[in-house]
């Protein structure tokens, strides 16, 4: 399964794709359309530090989420897995000889 990092990086790089091939079309187009494509760049260079970051803490947030689960649920797993030895092991000791 793909980190929220690596999700950020392919769509970050699909938006640089497409800034590419608009500047192309730019450079053979009007010089308005330069300069929005420039302002759009801004923009993308802000999404991509920004992106990086949150994506960051995501899986990060996502990582102490998974440990806290784990260790809440051991707990109850270890109660459980006792309990049917416990079951398992007077069974074993109550049954008639065969």
């Amino acid at each position: 399964m793909a980190t929220w990092k690596e999700r950020m990086d392919e769509l970050v790089h699909d938006l640089q794709r497409e800034r590419d091939e608009l500047r192309v079309k730019a450079a053979l187009g009007k010089a308005e359309l330069r300069d929005e494509l420039a302002e759009l760049d801004t923009k993308l260079d802000d999404l991509r530090s920004r992106a990086a970051v949150w994506a960051d803490k995501a899986d990060d947030q996502i990582d102490d989420a998974m440990d806290e689960a784990r260790e809440r649920t051991s707990g109850w797993l270890k109660d459980l897995k006792d309990g049917y030895q416990k079951l398992r092991d007077r069974m074993d000791r109550d049954a008639p000889p065969a």
